[in-house]
Formats: C-alpha cells, structure tokens, sequence
C-alpha cells in the first residue's frame, strides 16, 4: 500500500478538530431550531383547541421535536382525505404509514385504538409555520376541512 498519499497525523487531527466544530456549531443550530418550532407549535396547539381534533400526548409536548405534531381527526378513515385536502391548500401534513411511534402506544389511545391501522386512518402530523399568517392558514383550512366533512358518514 503507498502511504505517501495519506495526510499525516497532525493535519487529521486538524480536519478532526474542525469536523468537531462545525458538528458542535450545527447542533447549536438544530436545538435552536428545534425550540423555535416547539414554540410554534405550542401557538398551533392553542388555536386548535376550539377544534373537535385530539393532540396527541398533550402531556409530552415539552418533549416534542418541534417538526411537526401528531393530531387525531375525529373520524375514522379521515387521514388520507385531510391529507389530500390540505396539500392541495399548500400545506405539508403528512401521515404515519409504518408502525405509530412509541408516545402514542405508550398512551391510553392504545387501549381506545389497539391496532396500528385503525389508529392511522385518524392520525395526521400537522406542520409548525413559524408565521402567524400561515399558521391562521393552516388553522382555517382544518376548520373548513372539518366543517365540510361534518356531515359526511364516516369511511
């Protein structure tokens, strides 16, 4: 193997030292991030409550990452509709399809929903604008969903 290649001790310890820095400077980052969304959300959470939706695990939020938050629609087989309704408003919301995270198994919703596939068909993961407007937004077009939907049989 030619070893005349490879940089020396001092200069991988020099690009260690920065890759380090640059990792520490990055998480700074990513928790400020992280808070500034958790805030977001929380002013979410508050104009939502007049809504017939359940935030899920109210009682973790403080825990929460503060992407984006998982709420229970009020009638079974809603998600995919709701999600379809508020793509095509501009919003990102997306559905679990793979196993429910573990906040939500370990809640008393295991008991009231005991599988995986019913609890989804209700589930949805709401955004966090950071914009007051958007955020209205978003809260309009769940009421407007939940209004026009409020009459329909559930699927």
């Amino acid at each position: 193997m030619d070893t005349a290649s490879l940089p020396s001790i001092g200069t991988v310890s020099d690009m260690g030292k920065t890759q380090s820095c640059l990792a520490l400077s990055n998480l700074e980052e990513y928790e400020k991030r992280i808070e500034k969304g958790r805030k977001n959300g929380l002013l979410l959470v508050e104009q939502l409550s007049n809504l017939p939706i359940e935030i899920v695990c109210r009682h973790e939020l403080p825990l929460w990452n503060g992407l984006f938050f998982p709420v229970l629609l009020p009638k079974h087989g809603q998600s995919g509709v709701f999600l379809e309704f508020c793509r095509s408003r501009g919003f990102d919301v997306s559905r679990f399809h793979y196993e429910v995270p573990e906040l939500i198994l370990g809640s008393d919703y295991a008991e009231n929903y005991p599988g995986t596939y019913e609890l989804t068909e209700r589930l949805v993961c709401l955004p966090c604008p950071e914009s007051s407007r958007i955020r209205d937004s978003l809260v309009s077009t769940i009421r407007l969903f939940l209004d026009t939907t409020k009459d329909c049989s559930s699927a």
